[in-house]
C-alpha cells in the first residue's frame, strides 16, 4: 500500500555527461570518478514498484549529474515512470537530440534546458565543450517535435547567471520565448557540495580544489562566502533534500543527496534491498548532513529571497560586469511562465499560425501563407488539422471557425461571384 509520506525521487538515467562544465563535478572533479553506465528499464520498473509501495511519489527526475539524452531508451524510461501516474522531469544541455520525436510522444511532464550564453565565446566558458549554435538548432527541433506529437510537456530554458555571461541573457530569453518555451534566469552556484564545503573550511580532505575551481567561484555573481552568511540567518535543522528526496544512481544505489557527488564515500546502499525508513535513518546520521547544515547550505535549496538578488547585483556592479538593465533592475529574474498555454488560446488564426510556424511540411505545402494568403491553409485546418493531424489537440476546438472562414473566402473570391 502507498505510504503517507511524500518523496521526490531522483534516479540518474545516465552516469556520465557529454560536456565538462566547470561548476559541475563532470567538469571539475579531481580524483576517482563515479561509475559510468545506463539505467536499465527493468530496474526502473522495480524501483517504481517499491517506491509506490512505501510512499507517495510526487515526481521522478531522470537526471542528476549526467546527460539523460545520451540514453538510447530514454522514451521508454519516461513511459515507465508516467505509467504509474507520476510526473517525470528531465534536464538537458541539449547539445544532442537523441530520439526527440519518441521522447515528446512519451510526453514527460517537464523538460529543462540548461544554458549559459547565446554566443559561443560566452557559452563555452560555462558549458565547456558545448556548441551554442547546435543548442539553438536543437531547441528549434525540440519545439517542432513537441508540436508534431501534440505533447503537453512544459519546456523551460534555465539560464545560469555568472559575472561573465550577463550580456547574453536577453537574447537567449527572446529566442526561447519565441519558440514557446518558458524562461528562467537563476544565479549559478558551485557544485558539488563537497567542493563548496572544502572552499568554506579550507579543507582539502573534503575535496580537492583546482585553480579553475577558484576561478569559477570568482566568476559567480553570487559570492559564496557572503551568500553563506545570508543562509545562516535562516539556518534550520531540517532539510528538504534529506527529508523529502531520495537520490539513486543508475545502478539503483541510494546516494546521500543529489548535491553530493562522491559515490564511494556517500552511497547508502541498494534501494531495492533497504526499506525506505532505514534509508532515512542512515541519512539522518551522516556526518556530511551535519557539516552542510552547520553552514546553512541546506537553505540554498529552498530559499531564494531578495537578499540574494541584492547581493548579486552589488557584486555585479563591484566587478563592473557588462550587465543589461534587465539584469540590474532584476526584471530578467522574473520567470516567463508559459506552461500548457504555450500556444495562443483564444484566437483561431493565431493558433493555426503558431502551428504553421513550427511545421516544415506546412511551410513547404503552403508557402503563400508568408504573403498573408491563408485560404488553402484554412482548408487544411478544417479537413485534416482538426481531424487526423498531430495538431488536432490544438486546433479542433476551432474547427467550425476554420470551416466558416474557408467557405467565406471561397464565396467572396472574384472567381466565385
Amino acid at each position: 500500500m502507498q505510504g503517507e509520506l511524500n518523496f521526490l525521487f531522483t534516479v540518474e538515467a545516465v552516469g556520465f555527461c557529454n560536456l565538462e562544465c566547470p561548476s559541475c563535478p563532470n567538469g571539475n572533479w579531481i580524483g576517482e570518478r563515479n561509475p559510468r553506465g545506463f539505467l536499465q528499464p527493468s530496474l526502473l520498473a522495480k524501483i517504481m514498484e517499491k517506491a509506490r509501495s512505501e510512499c507517495n511519489v510526487t515526481g521522478v527526475c531522470l537526471f542528476n549529474w549526467g546527460e539523460p539524452l545520451l540514453h538510447p531508451k530514454l522514451p521508454e524510461l519516461v513511459a515507465i515512470v508516467q505509467n504509474y501516474d507520476v510526473p517525470c522531469f528531465l534536464s538537458s544541455n541539449l547539445n544532442l537530440l537523441g530520439n526527440i520525436n519518441a521522447l515528446m510522444e512519451a510526453n514527460p511532464h517537464t523538460f529543462i534546458i540548461s544554458v549559459s550564453g547565446f554566443k559561443q565565446a560566452t557559452y563555452n566558458n560555462t558549458h565547456k565543450g558545448g556548441n551554442v549554435e547546435r543548442l539553438k538548432k536543437n531547441m528549434v527541433a525540440l519545439a517542432e517535435a513537441r508540436l508534431r506529437a501534440g505533447s503537453t510537456t512544459r519546456i523551460q530554458v534555465r539560464y545560469l547567471l555568472y559575472l561573465t555571461n550577463l550580456q547574453d541573457v536577453v537574447e537567449m530569453k527572446r529566442f526561447a520565448t519565441d519558440l514557446g518555451f518558458e524562461f528562467q534566469a537563476i544565479w549559478a552556484w558551485m557544485m558539488p557540495l563537497e567542493k563548496v564545503i572544502a572552499y568554506l573550511n579550507d579543507d582539502p580532505n573534503e575535496a580537492k580544489l583546482s585553480y579553475e575551481d577558484l576561478l569559477t567561484i570568482k566568476n559567480l555573481a553570487l559570492p559564496v562566502k557572503e551568500t553563506v552568511r545570508i543562509f545562516q540567518q535562516y539556518r534550520i535543522r531540517s532539510c528538504i533534500m534529506r527529508d523529502e528526496h531520495v537520490t539513486l544512481d543508475y545502478m539503483g544505489n541510494v546516494q546521500l543527496c543529489c548535491m553530493i557527488y562522491d559515490a564511494k564515500r556517500f552511497t547508502i546502499g541498494p534501494y531495492l534491498s533497504i526499506p525506505l525508513t532505514d534509508i532515512q535513518e542512515r541519512k539522518q546520521t551522516n556526518y556530511m548532513c551535519e557539516r552542510c547544515m552547520d553552514k546553512g547550505l541546506n537553505v540554498y535549496c529552498v530559499y531564494q529571497g531578495p537578499e540574494l538578488n541584492r547581493l548579486a547585483i552589488e557584486n555585479i556592479l563591484r566587478h563592473d560586469a557588462k550587465a543589461p538593465g534587465e539584469v540590474l533592475n532584476q526584471e530578467i529574474l522574473k520567470p516567463t511562465i508559459v506552461g500548457m498555454d504555450w500556444l495562443s488560446k483564444d484566437d483561431a488564426l493565431k493558433v493555426l499560425l503558431d502551428v504553421y510556424k513550427y511545421r516544415k511540411d506546412l511551410k513547404s505545402a503552403f508557402p503563400e501563407v508568408a504573403d498573408g494568403e491563408y485560404r488553402r491553409l484554412m482548408k487544411w485546418a478544417y479537413t485534416s488539422g482538426t481531424t487526423i493531424d498531430t495538431a488536432k489537440p490544438y486546433l479542433r476546438k476551432f474547427r467550425n471557425w476554420y470551416r466558416k472562414a474557408w467557405i467565406k473566402d471561397i464565396l467572396t473570391r472574384p472567381s466565385a461571384r
